[in-house]
């Protein structure tokens, strides 16, 4: 799962750093073009500055002064309200999606817009089904939730499907059926052998 965190956020701040380039080596004078591609690069900036203090442990555990922070901020930037922060990223897509189509010269390379128009389609279609359809969902029932360190929470889970086989390092979304936790699911590793009627947990 660190991996996959490490994949995903050097994929952003590159992706972000091409928008960078793009933006102070153009110019236009259109206001649709500068306007749609100037807002995308700014919200881009935001969701990013708040996944780093908000969203990730890196900046946060390393520095008293960013943890201080976080943590005076955290009644108002919850972590629900974060990650719908977080999705803003769409907006940030619907304008980049604008910024390209408003642009007069694209429109006589062939295929460009159709290319560009199935490629974004194909990549949400992908995400939405993933998130939506691709996840299989199991129920379950809390059967022990130990502290095993200050910072370490072992939680059993009895499945009430079959479980699957699963690897070393493999990860359920979990979420949990209480007022007093966010519904949001979030993925935690497996810690406990293949094939077991009951599954644990470190968080």
């Amino acid at each position: 799962m660190p991996g996959l965190y490490m994949i995903h956020g050097i994929a952003g701040v590159l992706a972000l750093l091409a928008a960078t380039i793009h933006k102070f080596s153009s110019t236009t004078f259109h206001p649709i073009i500068r306007n749609t591609g100037n807002g995308a690069w700014y919200l881009a900036i935001i969701v990013l500055l708040f996944a780093i203090l908000f969203l990730s442990g890196w900046l946060t555990e390393g520095s008293r002064v960013f943890y201080r922070l976080k943590k005076r901020l955290e009644h108002v930037f919850n972590h629900q309200l974060n990650i719908w922060i977080h999705r803003l990223n769409f907006v940030v897509i619907g304008l980049i999606w604008l910024h390209v189509h408003v642009i007069p010269r694209w429109a006589s390379v062939p295929y460009f817009a159709l290319v560009f128009d199935i490629y974004t389609i194909v990549f949400i279609g992908v995400y939405t089904y993933q998130k939506i359809i691709g996840n299989e969902r199991k129920t379950g029932i809390v059967v022990e939730n130990k502290s095993l360190t200050p910072t370490i929470q072992k939680i059993t889970v009895k499945l009430n499907q079959d479980v699957n086989t699963y690897n070393a390092g493999d990860f359920y979304f979990l979420s949990f059926n209480s007022k007093s936790i966010p519904k949001e699911s979030h993925p935690f590793s497996i810690a406990s052998p293949v094939n077991q009627e009951h599954i644990n947990f470190l968080i």
